[in-house]
């Protein structure tokens, strides 16, 4: 790649030659833009036009198509390899071929991708205990339970209807 960028303090235009390779070399290595900029004397146009020309080349769809022929080529030769064992028998090369085919599958788009949703499974656990209940097992625990009702006991708490909800210890009222 070439730039007509000059050094300051020279008379003539030199153009300065950049070595897009060893930009994305540096670039991959974790270098940061502003210190291969220094490195090489480039500007952040000339940094990234290299830049463009890497992705250009590793983004083009002749390179996918590549790698995608290449891919199918390496999967046959595992599955020429492995699939004879896995009709002995072998358990290991049956998933290895198993995979290999479902890779290929979703290489060439015809199968989906398989579905990793995460299920959340809770357990059920008894409802939280109320006050209520919390009293009621304290006095269940000191008096015991109520008395089961029977079937000729009249509805409700157990004293006939009218009967006013008095305390028979309680002082009778002054009048």
């Amino acid at each position: 790649m070439t730039a007509s960028r000059s050094k300051p303090g020279r008379s003539t235009a030199a153009p300065l030659i950049l070595d897009g390779q060893a930009i994305v070399e540096a670039r991959l290595r974790g270098e940061s833009e502003v210190a291969i900029m220094r490195r090489f004397g480039c500007s952040a146009a000339d940094l990234l036009d290299a830049l463009d020309s890497f992705a250009r080349q590793k983004l083009h769809h002749r390179t996918r198509l590549h790698r995608v022929a290449i891919h199918l080529a390496l999967y046959d030769e595992l599955i020429e390899a492995h699939q004879p064992r896995a009709r002995q028998g072998d358990v290991q090369s049956g998933m290895l071929v198993a995979k290999v085919l479902e890779q290929e599958r979703i290489l060439l788009g015809i199968g989906q991708q398989p579905r990793n949703d995460q299920t959340i499974i809770e357990v059920q656990s008894e409802p939280a205990k109320t006050t209520t209940d919390k009293l009621e097992a304290v006095i269940y625990a000191l008096c015991g339970p109520p008395a089961a009702a029977t079937p000729d006991s009249p509805p409700g708490d157990g004293r006939p209807s009218g009967t006013p909800d008095v305390d028979p210890s309680d002082p009778p009222p002054d009048n």
